[in-house]
């Protein structure tokens, strides 16, 4: 009766608990509307088709780089400094700098790719030149879309802030497309789905926009506004490269087989990356939880709370994902058989070899996310720099000897390589034990 009662004194007084069973019930949806939507697009497309898809989003995700410079990380680190503190007036200057540059640098980048582009006639690179052209729309949007959101949990509301991309666009681009290619029996096109994308998540960042409406004090739109450019881009900049970087290693194994292999590789290594995703849910959540709390107590400098919080996250994370990384391992060729269809069982042992990736990543628990809240961005960003190089050096020797698994086994190896860089920094540097299973850091 006592541990009863002493369990649900537990949850109740946990924040982190209660955030992260939110977070991660709006991060499930998600993953089920996204790989639903996933499943619809292999099953119209061919496989070529749904690899020209992919090919064209994977670049796109490397060009919203330039354009994000690491602010949405930066912009959740200072609005949530800057509420604590209560100085509003920099909190206005920061979203006011923030939406300036995205706007002007979206619309350098899409001018810049755009004219590329339009000088190539046919397919160069392994892309489809209507497809890509399609989805060059996606910049500007993407990126006021992480801005916004990036002010919504700054202010301390996560889970608002994860609704637009986690949760309304993933479900936007199921309803159309169920509309458009079922029920309508329209063809769907590689180009007709990158702008069924677009107009998903377009309606998405309007609604985001209204919720960011809501949740700025008013106090904020009455302050005169105050710049810090110095300080805000000394810390964007190794925002930039972590998140630059991250975003490079996780796409460069689809564009270096787009580019060395050929389409219907591409498509079939990115239904096992769709597969070894739904693993990742679970530290995404989190991380979403977490990051304001941890900035927060390393401003009023307690980090025996940073660890108790981190070990318990972690811990959180990692019963979530072992669990799944194994089933999904053990049964990989009847789920993609079932949901993808036999054209694309091939891609099981791939998923095998990338759910071994996810799960060192879950062991390593929310090791990023710490070192960007507490001021270690730069050791975060060469982490991820060293990683990333050596994940596109060993594509480039595996890829041309094995082909998919060469990729696969080439993420997995650099997984490996930045979570020890950060596990050893976070020690060194926090006192901070980077486990699940350590509730009191040492002394």
């Amino acid at each position: 009766m006592k541990l009863r009662k002493r369990l649900v004194h537990l949850l109740k007084k946990s924040t982190i608990l209660s955030n992260s069973l939110k977070s991660l019930l709006i991060k499930l949806f998600s993953m089920v509307l996204t790989l639903f939507v996933s499943v619809i697009l292999a099953r119209k497309l061919t496989v070529e088709g749904y690899g020209y898809y992919t090919y064209a989003f994977s670049l796109i995700s490397i060009l919203i780089i330039p354009i994000s410079l690491g602010l949405p990380n930066m912009i959740v680190k200072y609005v949530s400094e800057y509420s604590i503190k209560k100085e509003y007036s920099l909190m206005k200057g920061l979203i006011r700098t923030a939406f300036k540059f995205i706007v002007i640098s979206s619309l350098v980048v899409f001018a810049l790719a755009y004219f590329s582009i339009n000088i190539f006639e046919g397919r160069v690179m392994g892309f489809d030149l209507d497809t890509f052209s399609s989805a060059l729309l996606l910049l500007p949007i993407l990126s006021i879309n992480t801005v916004v959101s990036a002010i919504i949990r700054g202010q301390g509301k996560v889970l608002l802030g994860q609704l637009s991309h986690s949760l309304l666009y993933p479900l936007f681009f199921c309803v159309v497309l169920l509309i458009y290619g079922q029920f309508l029996d329209y063809v769907i096109s590689p180009s007709t789905a990158m702008l069924i994308h677009i107009v998903s998540i377009g309606i998405a960042v309007v609604i985001n926009l209204l919720f960011l409406d809501n949740v700025v004090p008013q106090v904020i739109k009455k302050s005169i506004s105050k710049y810090q450019y110095k300080e805000w881009a000394r810390t964007a900049l190794p925002f930039f490269i972590t998140s630059g970087m991250l975003v490079i290693s996780s796409k460069v194994d689809t564009i270096m087989l787009g580019i060395m292999m050929n389409q219907e590789n591409v498509a079939i290594y990115s239904i096992a990356s769709k597969g070894a995703s739904v693993l990742g849910f679970a530290i995404q959540s989190v991380n979403s939880v977490v990051a304001p709390t941890y900035s927060k107590l390393y401003t009023q400098n307690n980090i025996r709370e940073i660890q108790k919080n981190y070990s318990f996250s972690s811990m959180i994370i990692f019963f979530i994902t072992l669990p799944l990384a194994i089933f999904i391992m053990i049964f990989s060729k009847e789920i993609i058989g079932f949901i993808y269809g036999q054209k694309y069982i091939s891609s099981a042992l791939i998923l095998s070899i990338m759910c071994i990736g996810q799960a060192i990543n879950a062991f390593s628990g929310t090791n990023g996310t710490l070192l960007n809240m507490t001021g270690h961005e730069r050791i975060s960003a060469y982490g991820v720099l060293i990683s990333t190089i050596a994940n596109i050096v060993m594509n480039l020797i595996m890829i041309p000897i094995m082909g998919m698994k060469g990729a696969a086994i080439a993420s997995v190896i650099s997984f490996i390589i930045w979570n020890l860089i950060l596990s050893i920094t976070i020690y060194k540097r926090l006192n901070v034990v980077p486990l699940p299973f350590i509730i009191r850091r040492r002394e």
